[in-house]
């Protein structure tokens, strides 16, 4: 997103929470009318009803990545909780 720029509409959706990875830059985001600073490192996870928009606030580009998957889809825990370790050595060609 160029500098100046913003998504021009508040929006929300019907089923699907989105988490916002900022990978570079700054600018600000709003969810429900509360505005905060994101920048680099900043991870900003919305419910499906939450009225979202951002901007960019910065004097170069602002990189993010968006996912977007079912509200709640994950219910079995963390992600520690679900893995299952291999009893076998790590090892790495090189």
């Amino acid at each position: 997103m160029t500098p100046n720029a913003g998504m021009p509409l508040y929006h929300k959706h019907k089923h699907s929470e989105e988490i916002y990875v900022f990978i570079r830059g700054q600018g600000e985001f709003q969810v429900d009318g509360d505005i905060f600073s994101v920048h680099e490192g900043t991870v900003v996870k919305v419910a499906p009803a939450g009225e979202r928009c951002w901007r960019n606030t910065g004097l170069g580009d602002l990189y993010y990545v968006v996912i977007q998957v079912a509200e709640n889809s994950y219910q079995h825990g963390t992600t520690i909780q679900d893995g299952i370790g291999l009893d076998r050595e790590v090892t790495w060609n090189g």
